[in-house]
């Protein structure tokens, strides 16, 4: 989730525009309501993606607002070729914005595009394990529910989630760690059962491979560069 070019300029023109040049009541108020939400998530005090979703939607409120400013301007304007001029030149820059970031996104979701061997590993799941709780990449999340039909820890869809960053978090630390120690003990805290690694994984965390994987990690399914492995382990507590 990202917020786009044209929300942020047309949105900080309009809140400039209500602060200094002529005061707007309402567009300081959604100004201050997109300012808070940026504080916060630089606080990290909300989800990363509950706080953009708020900073998109007052920004876009705010630059419509100011692209309807602007165009009051134009029409008072005494040379008329100007204004077309400068709304030609507006709509151009809208499409290249737009086009742009959709491109990008198309293109990421190409390379995110699950593998068979991903698929072929996920159904051996469905096939072979009950009451299984996996941990895979927040991408890959619903595919685990979809294909192999079993729990997963976190998926994209995770913006109302409780303890949503907690998550995040853990799941960066259990596919980058380096030992098995800190990995058994969230695994054990969160009834993880068994860990995916998919090429998925290998992109988002620049690994080839799990680095702590020894005898609490048995490697039960492996085709390519999927691999699924059962946590055998806890870790003891006194």
């Amino acid at each position: 989730t990202t917020i786009g070019v044209l929300p942020l300029i047309f949105g900080g023109y309009a809140a400039y525009h209500a602060l200094f040049e002529r005061r707007n009541k309402k567009a300081i108020l959604i100004a201050s309501i997109a300012a808070a939400a940026a504080i916060t998530l630089f606080l990290r005090l909300i989800p990363l993606r509950a706080g953009i979703l708020i900073l998109t939607c007052m920004l876009s409120i705010l630059a419509a607002q100011g692209l309807a400013i602007l165009f009051q301007y134009f029409k008072k304007t005494r040379v008329p070729t100007t204004r077309y001029v400068i709304v030609a030149m507006a709509l151009l820059f809208f499409i290249f914005a737009s086009a742009l970031p959709a491109l990008t996104q198309a293109a990421n979701e190409a390379k995110d595009t699950p593998t068979s061997a991903t698929i072929n590993t996920l159904q051996w799941a469905r096939d072979n394990l009950e009451n299984a709780l996996i941990l895979a990449t927040p991408k890959e999340g619903f595919l685990v529910a979809y294909e192999a039909q079993q729990k997963t820890v976190i998926d994209r869809n995770y913006l109302l989630v409780k303890e949503a960053d907690a998550l995040f978090d853990e799941t960066e630390i259990m596919y980058r760690s380096h030992f098995a120690l800190p990995v058994l003990e969230h695994t054990q805290e969160r009834g993880i059962t068994h860990i995916l690694f998919s090429d998925v994984a290998q992109k988002t965390y620049a690994r080839e491979r799990l680095l702590y994987t020894n005898d609490c990690f048995d490697l039960i399914f492996e085709e390519e560069k999927t691999k699924l492995y059962e946590v055998t382990c806890n870790v003891k507590t006194e």
